[in-house]
């Protein structure tokens, strides 16, 4: 039973996803499940009729594969309704780009700066 129904959604807004994370759910799956779902009506009203995919083993690991709002409910009745559900948004993967060191960082300053003078 979840009691603050607004739970998942500050944990949600709290956090920062990118593409290659990955969501891991666990939960009991004798009386629950996860469903994705495309829209944010869907996602309000709590309608679990046309679901993008459907995760029911309890351990469930979700890979965020493409940028946007990802939705997720539990199909189970009331459940959703009580808050049992997610809005994650996700950015663009964060490009792999080697940290400089502050000495290398200055030294490509110079660089640029001799450049344009």
């Amino acid at each position: 039973r979840v009691y603050d129904s607004d739970f998942y959604y500050k944990w949600s807004i709290e956090k920062q996803f990118h593409v290659g994370d990955s969501l891991l759910f666990e939960y009991g799956n004798e009386v629950n499940d996860v469903l994705e779902i495309s829209g944010d009506l869907e996602f309000k009203f709590c309608d679990p009729t046309s679901p993008i995919a459907v995760h029911k083993t309890g351990q469930d690991l979700v890979k965020l594969t493409k940028p946007g709002v990802h939705y997720f409910i539990s199909s189970e009745t009331g459940h959703c309704e009580a808050g049992l559900k997610l809005r994650v948004v996700v950015a663009p993967e964060v490009p792999n780009v080697p940290k400089l060191s502050l000495i290398q960082r200055f030294i490509r300053w110079l660089r640029s700066f001799r450049a344009h003078h």
